[in-house]
């Protein structure tokens, strides 16, 4: 399964692929940041002073694309305030002073159930606060509760990911395929589509073989289901590239569950979603792939929503070397971070340090028009002549010529002989068509 443009990027997994999933250790204090999600952020239910217990709600969501939040830590609330978010922005964030010693050590209550209606898995992902990575990172609940028994004619389960150094997902899948597969089984009773797809890409042999052997041992119980070899070429892993290269047209945002009845969800998500029906238990985790030359110790991580960077830069034997580049989330798609003193996020999927003897200083020059960009972007569109209106000023214009088909990966940039940031000009555009519309609604209010 291919798809026009793209890269075929090194995915340096030597570092971390063999290792283990260590536990973080449990955090002194947590600041659990409001915007974990895309849509609206949760607005605070709690005071400072106050004691939380683990699991507790500390924040309530507020319109139809937003969720809850809980606390992973028990202890007492330090205080409300605004913080450095790893996605280059600033937002309110709780800071909770963990106790140790008070958070429970009774076993999770177990659901013995076997199957689950539609209701009960919405219902599951909004008050346990599963968020989909894949779409996005929108609550999982806005995004299926729309949907009906054989409304969704496709379900893709995506293991894909071609970044340089992540490979998160697959960790998790190793790990926790028995639970991953008996979710699918309870997504695919509930929803019933026709067809469920595992989309794996090439280079995942070990996992392949393991999902086909499980398949094999019940077929009667996986007879729809089927392993989709893709291509491991970045950005295969986007939600819409994904389903447009699985069945071969052309998809995007709003027809991809009305008009093409597809839906996809990546294991990540699946996993807590499995952990929410059978344990009642929040997503409080991310699974990371601290990784890079710059690193002593790379590691695949589990830690608690809210932990700073810097405890697991920490327990990762600190820097090696002279480091100036820590980036989260992907060296293609992710935000180099300014300080170590930022919490994580649900949707956090790797830590990745770069030595600076491996970053090239280069600066930019001037467009060459060799039309590489266009030629590599995955969803066809011009990002030379995107670029130019954004540095115009002319971003109403971007507008009208797709700016807003951009799914951001970075490739435009990556391929640039000229080293042009062409991902930053249509990201600002963005911001920049934003902020006017805001304006004029505010305007035409005071009128």
């Amino acid at each position: 399964m291919d798809f026009h443009g793209g890269l075929k990027l090194p995915l340096n997994h030597e570092l971390t692929i063999d290792k283990p999933l260590i536990a973080a250790r449990p955090p002194g204090k947590v600041c659990v940041l409001l915007s974990q999600h895309s849509g609206s952020p949760a607005v605070a239910a709690v005071e400072p002073g106050s004691r939380v217990e683990l699991f507790e709600v500390i924040a309530r969501a507020i319109g139809s694309v937003s969720c809850d939040l809980h606390s992973p830590v028990a202890g007492v609330v330090e205080k409300i305030d605004e913080f450095v978010h790893p996605y280059y922005k600033y937002c309110q964030g709780i800071v909770i002073a963990a106790d140790r010693e008070a958070e429970s050590t009774q076993p999770l209550s177990f659901n013995e159930a076997e199957s689950f209606t539609i209701e009960q898995i919405i219902e599951a992902s909004k008050k346990f606060s599963v968020i989909d990575t894949v779409s996005n990172n929108k609550p999982l609940h806005s995004k299926i509760s729309g949907l009906s028994k054989g409304s969704a004619h496709y379900l893709i389960i995506s293991f894909v990911q071609n970044e340089p150094y992540i490979h998160n997902i697959e960790t998790i899948a190793h790990i926790y395929l028995e639970e991953i597969l008996s979710c699918v089984s309870y997504i695919n009773e509930a929803f019933g589509p026709a067809f469920v797809f595992f989309a794996l890409p090439y280079h995942m042999v070990k996992l392949i073989t393991s999902i086909d052997n499980k398949l094999n041992q019940n077929k009667s119980r996986y007879k729809n289901f089927k392993i989709i070899r893709v291509t491991d070429k970045y950005p295969q892993a986007n939600e819409l590239i994904l389903a447009s290269s699985i069945l071969k047209i052309k998809i995007n945002s709003a027809e991809l569950t009305r008009n093409n009845r597809c839906l996809i969800l990546d294991a990540a998500t699946v996993f807590h979603l499995y952990e929410a029906l059978k344990f009642s238990k929040p997503q409080i985790e991310c699974h990371l792939t601290v990784s890079g030359y710059g690193i002593t110790k790379p590691a695949n991580i589990k830690a608690r929503v809210g932990t700073y960077i810097s405890e697991i830069i920490e327990q990762c034997g600190g820097f090696c070397g002279n480091v100036n580049s820590l980036i989260v989330d992907g060296l293609m798609s992710g935000y180099s971070q300014f300080t170590l003193e930022v919490p994580l996020v649900k949707s956090n999927r790797s830590i990745t340090v770069i030595p600076t003897e491996r970053l090239s200083s280069a600066g930019e020059q001037k467009c060459m028009r060799c039309k590489k960009c266009i030629d590599s972007c995955p969803v066809g569109l011009n990002p030379a002549r995107l670029n130019f209106l954004s540095r115009c000023g002319a971003h109403e214009q971007a507008a009208g010529e797709g700016i807003y088909s951009c799914i951001e990966c970075g490739v435009c940039s990556y391929i640039c002989p000229s080293r042009i940031n062409i991902t930053h000009s249509i990201i600002l555009s963005k911001k920049m068509i934003l902020e006017a519309n805001v304006r004029r609604r505010k305007d035409n209010e005071s009128v």
